[in-house]
């Protein structure tokens, strides 16, 4: 800040002279204390260790008694600190501000399930300190007492708030508030400190100053603070704010207090020398309380007034005097400078505690601790037993492990007894019971409650023996042999065990059969106990048979039927085989094989094996197959319209079922199959399919007539294998999973439809299933597989999540090739919606893939393998590369057409088409390609010549495949070969007009734009000529280019027909329309269109036209294409008659009021339009007698006409009462006012009611009332009312009860109560105490309250007197010192001063500790009255070893003989001890010889003790052979540092010529080598601290090394001592 502004404004320069928290700004917190478990059933306060010191923040923890103990609550009383007293000290006189008392809270806490046992923890809150002060004294408030849950500090149980601090200065004192209800610190200049009502507001006194701090301009606080409450206060960027007010439980719950300052206030511009500029001493004094939230500092003395003047008028020298604000739940304000602070607080939590009383602190001139007490209240009463009798019985669960007892607990007989608290236990007399005790037996049962109170009652217990004697299960094992039934009877012993020991048991008897072999037969065995108890256990026989039976066999022929095959049954060699013991009927046969095929023709050896069914046995028998059928042609045919033998040898008597050929194939090895037109299905159901031989080929496209395949025609005859088991021409479920299956090689398939298969079988999810792959054809074998001239649409493999891949085609293994094929709609949920590579070799020649779906290659899927396709096309097919997909193995695509779909980028692809392939028709499934298609001629002949006899090759439809293949004709591209090339039709987009008639004619030249054949001549057709009106816009024409050869292709083209002539008017000229009033609506006029469609005629008229006079209005005609014409035409208004009345003459109008209102009478106007009747009178009309009134009529137009009208007003009647007879009023005291009773008169005007009392109505008895009422016409009646005084009750005591007044040592006066009286004359207050009261205990004083009218009523008070303040120190004491061991103080000679006794009892002791290398001495005065309470006052003195600094830079020459090490020693040395600490240095007492010495540095100690005191140096010393300068000389190291801020040794200072323009880099090490403090630029500013700045070190001595950096100058090694007491 600049100079000029020193001069302008008084600045605060405040220095921070010493801020030791452990002096100054803590709580000095004890140990936390454990009293255990609250017991006590009488009064008990809980300890308050530490005594009255209002730093010790006391807390204990203890624990709530349980139910267990008896206790049903515990009753607490919490009184928080009192707030510290204000002392103005003058020479012969003082005046004392009060501390405000410490509110007090009482309440029961019950005990119940949910916190018996519980842990609480206690909080005291203790006094603020008081001060006194010879200009301005204030008091600190008092610390918070509560309680809360354990470790829960902000969720109090009950809170008693502290009292406010007292403020004091010569003209005036002013007391703290008491604790117990929050309020504001009281106010001298609006400046006095809030009560906190939230949880983030604060208290605080005076005004803030603005000074330099440290040379910065800031904000400083040097006044009282507010309370500590639930919740920290925000932080605040005021210095010393949150410092004088009260902490937060959670932040200690320590008091405010004044961290020492020294201020400097005034003009300071020129210095601190400055006469203006005054020094002000701030002391850490008026601390608030500690506890559970902490009091607020009282306001310090400020050296001159706030500024130039005190603050305003209410204000006398403004230089402080301001009392904390108490500790609280909420706490209170500080006071302003002069007041005194307000109380916090207090607190009870409803929800947990009962009976809860809170009490607001008076004030106090002798402030004490908060205290707490308790007593725990238990159950007297007993608990009531309830007993039932109850029966049981012997062995109820087990019988197996019966043992003859049974145990019953108190709960079986308990009937619901109970206690007023809690039943602690129930016992029985007797709990076990045996086959003794079997009848009655009484047992009584004891219940205890928690408190030891006991209950009896007596039960019967009726024991019974329920329980039945019981067996082990016992079995025997029986061989029938030869025997056909055997007698089973059990005999003994048995296996039985009863619980009583005393059964008998009877066996029953069984016969075993043939029919029971092989099964276990029970029979029963009775067994009885004494007690007549029965159960019936089963002997078990096991029935075994182990003779075999005998076999006799036979031989036999058999014969192969039409498919080939022959069934072998084992009655067919069967002999009569029968049972050696003739007990079996029936056996289980079987053989060795029973079936044969063409394969099997001869004879064969059988074995016949008979089981009866527990043994068997074998013979053999021979058997001769027969094969009766000619099957030498090697040909199996199938026709379903066949109608021969149906055994698949010729075309008459060909098989009808595909299945049959199949089977005959197989079991005859038949290679070639052929199958005439004609739908064929696996079977019935989804799980059939067609499963092809190994090596056969499958022809179809037969008519039913051919004797060599080459007849054959597979589009004229279709072949159709279908999936469609339901019959609904789609595939979905319920349809062939699998049409087709190949598991064996060299199979070929030819000329085939394969369609309408659903591949959705749940149960077969293996990753080789045919269940949900290759719905059309499954194919895994591993040598060849073809496929030609076939179609496979409609095909669904499905997925629920696995597999769903090859919708038409998987393969797996193996070579498979796909010849002039075409798979359209097919799908796969997967992959492959066309076809599947699992792995093997797929070869697809001249096929066509277009439209099949999957979601990756609804074409083509490669899982592994190897793929080639060749001159084929794919065409829209879905999914993720649509055309191809490949997940591994190797893809190509050669010479081949893929359109709308993607190809993995990872397939091999040369010389292949991405156009429109151009098929014939995609919805009618005709794949053909046109003549324009690209695809024509674009494949390669060498995949077809490849494959073999090229020139005999064919397309799907037979054509040959190469079309003229021997003059060099060139294959297409797909499953169809083009025979010729089509004509190329062009056209072109024309507009045309309709004319006047509405019609246009067009030719084919006109959209012809150039259409020609390479080959041919051409014809140009139109399928649209001609167009009229309804073909306006455009429209689509198709022009058909048809070449000599008949082939034709089309081309289209847009037509746009406009229509661009306007409509023509009917008429010329249109008519004028006329009217008087109005024209509403206008007829429109017509006009003529060349189109007869829509024709709008509109105006621009606004309807309806009321304007007087013409109106041209136009009218527009719009056709249907827009096209508009225009007309005029006149519209002509006039009105002149005016409005005629309705009535000749109107009617009077009578009333005998007013006349408020006038009905308007009517009239009727020609035109309909607005209508006013209005009148001359002013209303309302009053005057009596007949007034003429005049009403005029108007039309819209102007037109008027009148008509007049009388109105006749006259009244004469009075007011009648509202109540015949008015009711009595009755009052204790008097009748101040008397509500008016009412009226009705005929007229509504003002009407008054009236009396003739005087009031107020004081007189007893009765007094009669005449009331008048009176209209506004004059008319006026009476009524009279009766009032009634009379008073019977007594004063009412304004508090339901009298509050307990307390003192120390006598009470002396008492405060009368006040009571409330119904009539508000005096109330006289007495009592029938005799004061003063001295005598201790509590003394009953009656009150009696007695009203004017001698009514009295009475209220009675407790009086208590019990002395609990301890004695307090008045003599001067430093409770902390330091010193040497030299000066240690006498012990003082304290004085203490009691409230109540003259005489007061002091005890000393003392303790002395090691501490470091001083120690420490712990002196402590107790000082106790005459009623036991006590106070202790602590010194605590530090006493530290005696100074001694050393010499740090000792060298000596090697020449030298005797140097003395005391020489290098300063201070009061004593008589120590020498010790060097090299083995090869010889000391005499503290002398060395250097000569004896080799160069180098030696260490030496010495140690000396006075007492408890241990002090020890370390010397160093340098031998050196040259004996020049010495390089320490030429510096300057401090010997000691005291950092105390007292301007001496306060840091460590390095000096020297050597220093100058040079770093100096510091270590600093303590006596175990520890590194405490490092500087690489040490300026002189370290004072002790460890670290940067991590606190300070301890007394002691510690080790330097300084280093002059960037210069020769060596090390320099030394110790110093560090005082920080």
């Amino acid at each position: 800040m600049p100079k000029s502004s020193f001069q302008s404004i008084s600045i605060a320069l405040v220095l921070l002279v010493l801020c030791s928290t452990g002096l100054f700004g803590q709580t000095v917190n004890r140990p936390h204390t454990s009293i255990g478990d609250l017991t006590n059933s009488e009064w008990t306060p809980l300890p308050y260790e530490g005594g009255g010191h209002p730093r010790t923040r006391a807390t204990m923890d203890g624990y709530l008694p349980t139910l267990e103990d008896g206790a049903v609550a515990v009753e607490f009383i919490l009184k928080g600190g009192d707030g510290g007293r204000a002392t103005w000290q003058g020479l012969v006189a003082q005046k004392i501000g009060q501390g405000g008392e410490g509110g007090t809270v009482r309440f029961t806490l019950p005990i119940t399930s949910e916190n018996a046992g519980d842990r609480l923890q206690f909080y005291i809150g203790s006094r603020g300190e008081s001060d006194a002060h010879d200009v301005a004294a204030s008091g600190g408030g008092g610390g918070a007492t509560a309680i809360t849950p354990y470790g829960q500090p902000t969720n109090p149980i009950a809170v008693a708030a502290g009292g406010g601090g007292g403020a004091a200065i010569e003209a005036l004192v002013s007391h703290g508030y008491g604790g117990g209800i929050a309020r504001n610190g009281k106010n001298s200049c609006n400046s006095h400190g809030l009560r906190v009502d939230d949880a983030i507001s604060y208290g605080s006194g005076g005004v803030a100053h603005r000074g330099l701090i440290n040379g910065v301009e800031t904000t400083f606080h040097p006044f009282s603070g507010g309370g500590g409450s639930l919740y920290s206060p925000p932080e605040s960027a005021v210095l010393f704010e949150l410092e004088v007010m009260g902490s937060s439980p959670n932040g200690g719950g320590a008091g405010g207090y004044h961290p020492p300052t020294i201020v400097y206030e005034g003009d300071c511009s020129g210095g601190l020398f400055n006469p203006n500029c005054t020094k002000i001493v701030v002391n850490d004094i008026n601390r608030g309380g500690t506890g559970w939230a902490g009091g607020g500092a009282g306001g310090i003395f400020y050296g001159h007034p706030i500024g130039p003047s005190p603050k305003c008028s209410n204000q006398y020298i403004g230089k402080g005097a301001s009392g904390g604000g108490g500790a609280g739940y909420y706490g209170g304000g500080g006071g302003d400078l002069e007041r005194g602070g307000g109380g916090g607080q207090s607190y009870g939590n409803l929800s947990m505690v009962q009976d809860l009383v809170e009490t607001e602190g008076g004030t106090t001139i002798a402030p004490v601790t908060g205290y707490i007490q308790y007593r725990v209240i238990y159950d007297e009463q007993p608990p009531v037993a309830v007993c039932s009798d109850i029966t049981v019985s012997l062995d109820l669960e087990n019988p197996l492990l019966a043992d003859g007892t049974v145990t019953i607990t108190a709960a079986d007989i308990d009937a619901g007894s109970y206690d007023d608290v809690y039943v602690a236990s129930m016992s029985l007399s007797q709990t076990t019971f045996t086959c003794d005790d079997v009848g009655t037996v009484p047992v009584t049962l004891t219940v205890l409650d928690g408190k030891g109170n006991g209950a009896t009652c007596t039960a019967n217990v009726t024991v019974v023996d329920n329980t039945p004697p019981f067996m082990l299960a016992m079995t025997n094992f029986i061989e029938m042999g030869q025997s056909t039934s055997v007698e089973l009877t059990p005999q003994g012993p048995f296996d039985i065990s009863d619980n009583c020991d005393s059964y008998t048991a009877v066996a029953s008897t069984r016969t075993a059969t043939c029919a029971d072999i092989g099964t276990n037969i029970l029979v029963p065995i009775e067994v009885t106990d004494q007690y007549g108890n029965t159960a019936t256990y089963n002997y078990v026989y096991q029935i075994n048979k182990n003779t075999p039976p005998i076999v006799n066999t036979k031989s036999a022929t058999i014969y192969l039927g039409a498919n080939g095959r022959a069934t072998l049954t084992p009655e067919d060699i069967d002999d009569n085989s029968i049972d050696a013991n003739g007990c079996y009927t029936t056996f289980t046969r079987t053989l060795s094989k029973t079936n044969f095929t063409c394969a099997d023709a001869g004879m064969h050896t059988v074995t016949l094996t008979v089981n009866d069914g527990y043994n068997s046995a074998s013979a053999t028998a021979t058997v001769t197959v027969v094969d009766p059928y000619d099957r030498s042609s090697g040909i199996v045919y199938v026709d379903e319209n066949a109608t021969g033998s149906n055994n698949g040898t010729s075309w008459n008597d060909a098989y009808t079922d595909l299945q049959d050929a199949l089977t005959l194939s197989a079991n005859c090895g038949l290679t070639e199959i052929w199958v005439a037109q004609g739908t064929y299905k696996p079977g019935t159901s989804e799980y059939d399919s067609f499963v092809i031989p190994e090596g056969v080929t499958l022809l179809g496209g037969f008519t039913g007539n051919e004797t060599s395949s080459d007849q054959r025609n597979w589009n004229a005859a279709p072949t159709l294998l279908s999936g469609d088991i339901n019959g609904n021409d789609m595939a979905d479920a319920g349809d062939s999973h699998t049409i087709v299956t190949v598991t064996t090689p060299n199979v070929t398939l030819d000329g085939l439809i394969i369609a309408y298969s659903y591949a959705d079988d749940p149960s077969d999810n293996s990753q080789v299933a045919i269940g949900r792959t290759g719905g059309g054809l499954y194919i895994s074998q591993g040598e060849s597989f073809v496929l030609k001239h076939s179609i496979l649409h409609d095909n669904t493999a499905y997925s629920d999540g696995i597999n769903g891949v090859g919708g038409a085609v998987i393969s797996f293994t193996g070579d498979t090739k796909l010849i002039s094929c075409l798979l359209y709609d097919n799908v796969a949920s997967t992959a492959g919606g066309a076809v599947s590579g699992e792995s093997g070799e797929v070869e697809i020649i001249n096929s066509t893939l277009s439209d099949n779906t999957a979601v990756t290659g609804g074409g083509i899927h490669l899982s592994d393998g190897i793929l080639l396709v060749a001159n084929s096309i794919l065409s829209n097919n879905a999914g993720t590369n649509g055309h191809i997909n490949l997940d591994g193995g190797y893809a190509r695509l050669y010479s081949s057409l893929a359109y709308n779909g993607t190809v993995s980028g990872d397939v091999m692809q040369s010389r292949n088409l991405t156009v429109d392939p151009e098929f014939e028709d995609v919805v009618d499934h005709d794949y053909r390609v046109k003549a324009t298609s690209p695809a024509i001629n674009a494949g390669n002949n060498n995949f077809v010549v490849s494959l073999g006899a090229p020139e005999a090759a064919v397309d799907l439809a037979g054509n040959k495949r190469i079309y003229d293949y021997v003059n060099g004709g060139i294959v297409d591209m797909g499953a169809y070969e083009l025979q010729d090339r089509a004509p190329v039709a062009i056209c072109q987009d024309i507009i045309v007009a309709l004319d006047a008639n509405g019609r246009v004619i067009i030719g084919p030249e006109e959209i012809d734009n150039g259409s020609y054949d390479e080959d041919n001549g051409i014809t140009l057709t139109l399928d649209v000529t001609e167009f009229d009106c309804s073909d306006l816009g455009t429209n689509e024409v198709i022009l058909t280019v048809t070449a000599n050869n008949g082939v034709s292709v089309q081309c289209t083209a847009t037509v746009t027909v406009e229509d661009t002539l306007a409509p023509v008017p009917d008429l010329a000229n249109l008519s004028d329309v006329n009217a008087e009033c109005e024209v509403s609506s206008l007829t429109a006029p017509t006009a003529t269109d060349n189109c007869s469609g829509l024709l709008t005629a509109t105006h621009d008229a606004t309807l309806p036209i009321t304007a007087q006079g013409t109106t041209v209005i136009t009218w527009t005609y719009e056709d249907a294409a827009g096209n508009t014409s225009n007309q005029t035409q006149n519209v002509v208004v006039a009105d002149t008659n005016a409005p005629v009345p309705d009535q000749a003459n109107l009617p009077d109008i009578a009333d005998e009021c007013e006349a408020g209102s006038l009905t308007a009478p009517t009239a009727t106007d020609n035109c309909s339009g607005l209508l006013t009747a209005t009148h001359d009178a002013t209303l309302p009309i009053t005057a009596q007698g007949t007034t003429v009134i005049t009403w005029t009529y108007e039309d819209a137009a102007g037109n008027t006409s009148n008509q007049t009208q009388n109105v006749v007003v006259a009244d004469t009647n009075a007011p009648v009462p509202d109540q015949a007879n008015l009711p009595d009023i009755a009052d204790e005291c008097e009748a101040g006012s008397l509500t008016a009773p009412t009226a009705t008169d005929n007229c509504s005007g003002l009407l008054t009611a009236t009396h003739d009392a005087t009031l107020p109505i004081t007189a007893k008895g009765t007094t009669v009332v005449t009331w008048t009422y009176e209209d506004v016409a004059g008319n006026t009646s009476t009524q009279t009312q009766h009032v009634i005084i009379a008073d019977t009750e007594a004063p009412v005591p304004d508090q339901a009860s009298l509050a307990d007044i307390a003192d120390e040592c006598k009470i002396s006066s008492l405060t009368a109560p006040t009571a409330t009286d119904n009539c508000s004359s005096a109330v006289t207050v007495s009592h029938d105490a005799v004061l003063p009261i001295t005598q201790q205990g509590t003394t009953v004083v009656t009150w009696t309250y007695e009203d004017e009218a001698g009514n009295t009523s009475t209220q009675t008070q407790h009086l208590i007197v019990e002395d609990t303040m301890a004695p307090e120190l008045i003599s001067a004491l430093d409770t902390d010192l330091t010193v040497y061991c030299n000066q240690v103080p006498e012990i003082p000679n304290l004085v203490f001063e009691d409230n109540c006794d003259i005489e007061v009892q002091i005890e000393y002791g003392q303790n002395e500790t090691i501490s470091g290398e001083g120690y420490l001495i712990e002196r402590y005065w107790i000082a106790s009255d005459s009623k036991g309470n006590e106070s202790r006052v602590e010194q605590h003195i530090s006493v530290l070893p005696t100074q001694i600094s050393i010499d740090e830079n000792i060298s000596v020459c090697i020449t030298e003989t005797v140097l003395d090490l005391y020489e290098k020693i300063e201070g009061e040395v004593g008589d120590g001890t020498w010790e060097s600490q090299s083995s090869s240095v010889n000391i005499n007492g503290s002398v060395i010889d250097p000569s004896t010495m080799e160069i180098g540095t030696y260490t030496f100690t010495y140690t000396e003790q006075a007492g408890m005191c241990v002090n020890q140096v370390v010397v160093e010393v340098r031998e050196e052979d040259a004996c020049g300068t010495d390089e320490a000389s030429r510096m300057e190291v401090s010997k000691l540092l005291t950092p105390n801020d007292d301007g001496h040794n306060d840091y460590f200072i390095v000096e020297g010529s050597d220093t100058d323009g040079n770093k100096i880099s510091l270590m600093v090490f303590d006596r175990w080598g520890q590194q405490v403090y490092k500087s690489d630029d040490y300026e002189n500013d370290w004072n002790g601290t460890r670290g940067n700045n991590q606190g300070k070190l301890s007394s002691g001595t510690y080790f330097y090394v300084i280093q002059v950096l960037n210069s020769n100058t060596k090390p320099i090694k030394g110790s110093i001592y560090i005082g920080t007491k």
